[in-house]
């Protein structure tokens, strides 16, 4: 129980503090600013598109979110019937990432990115979180496995339920 209690808070945090970085930005209570000039800024974007501001129809945008979206609870249900913890929380961050994402896109239309990375690329809360979250779960996985072939048994599987 405590397993999909850590995931439920990964998944609503990361959702909420996406949401509000985004409004506080968008609403000039978080003001444009260079931290670090050509490094790390903050500003003002809005993303109709994929990774990259990448071109693709709105309906196929709605589609691949819903799709890569079960993919993901689909995983985390697997990581949580393995008692894989750090999977399943990975996981968790990645869905919040993702919704938060989501969310923006279905109230607005596209989504607000804010965190300008070398005068290139502009992300947001939901961005980092996806990205770590995939790392994470990445080197989870590959240490799950390693413990799984292990010959003593041991592997970091937390059974927590």
């Amino acid at each position: 129980m405590k397993m999909i209690l850590f995931a439920v808070v990964a998944v609503v945090d990361t959702v909420i503090i996406d949401l509000i970085f985004k409004y506080a930005v968008r609403l000039d209570w978080i003001t444009t600013v260079d931290i670090f000039p050509g490094v790390l800024a903050i500003t003002k974007h809005d993303n109709f598109g994929l990774i990259g501001n990448m071109p693709v129809p709105y309906p196929m945008i709605i589609a691949l979110t819903i799709l890569a979206l079960g993919v993901l609870f689909y995983g985390m249900k697997t990581s949580f019937k393995q008692c894989r913890f750090f999977e399943l929380l990975a996981l968790g961050y990645v869905a919040g990432g993702a919704l938060g994402n989501f969310i923006d896109r279905i109230v607005n239309g596209y989504v607000f990115d804010w965190i300008l990375l070398f005068n290139t690329s502009i992300i947001n809360i939901a961005d980092i979180a996806i990205t770590l979250g995939i790392i994470a779960y990445i080197v989870s996985h590959y240490y799950y496995e390693k413990g799984d072939t292990a010959k003593d048994g041991q592997g970091l599987a937390v059974d927590s339920r």
